[in-house]
């Protein structure tokens, strides 16, 4: 058993496709309950390129005294 996937057909966006399906199950489920603030912060981060979107998500990822 291989502790990662060796599979070429893995999308190399998976982190960001999962956080999109994230925040739009949010954005609808709990729109009631989100300020304006949140939802327009949600439509910033909607609105920006992919390469921008990833970047920011990969650095959510990180940990450390010098990422958050």
């Amino acid at each position: 058993m291989q502790p990662f996937s060796t599979d070429p057909k893995l999308n190399p966006f998976y982190y960001l496709d999962y956080l999109d399906y994230l925040l739009a199950f949010v954005s609808q489920r709990y729109e009631q309950v989100l300020k304006d603030a949140e939802r327009e912060r949600l439509q910033v981060f909607q609105a920006l390129p992919k390469p921008a979107r990833a970047l920011y998500t990969r650095l959510l990822q990180r940990k450390g005294a010098y990422f958050r």
